[in-house]
């Protein structure tokens, strides 16, 4: 796993695939390339001045990748994993890499939004801990004991 930055190349993938997410819960959403290249630019921006951070995972391509942002509280904005790599745990590593930099920066509370026909990822998030209120799913986090 590695972080990329504004420049990459992967921010065009990472923006087409995190366009294309909401078709899996919705069969009549239709995504154009404008749609992408403003997402692209978008990406781009945020991780500019907003210090929206992505890490990823990719052996010959993407595997996986995780965008969020880290402030008061951490915002996890994505979580991808490529299909034939499910159910291997890389989400939840993902999710727990984030935990840890959160705590390690101070941060207590993190949260994503997560579409109610998202099962997988709800699931994920209950397994972790996560609460939920209607979509927002959030952890109070908390520094282990030693």
């Amino acid at each position: 796993m590695h972080e990329i930055f504004y420049d990459d190349p992967y921010i065009e993938t990472i923006a087409r695939i995190h366009e294309h997410i909401q078709k899996d819960f919705d069969s009549s959403y239709n995504t154009s390339q404008l749609d992408v290249a403003l997402r692209t630019e978008s990406i781009r921006l945020l991780m500019q001045h907003n210090k929206d951070r992505i890490f990823i995972m990719e052996e010959d391509e993407l595997i996986a990748f995780i965008w969020f942002n880290m402030s008061d509280k951490t915002h996890i904005k994505s979580l991808y994993v490529s299909q034939r790599y499910r159910k291997r745990g890389i989400a939840i590593q993902l999710k727990q890499f984030v935990e840890q930099l959160s705590l390690q920066n101070g941060i207590h509370y993190i949260y994503g939004d997560v579409h109610e026909k998202n099962k997988s990822m709800r699931y994920i998030n209950e397994k972790l801990g996560y609460k939920s209120n209607n979509n927002r799913m959030y952890k109070i986090l908390e520094v282990p004991n030693d």
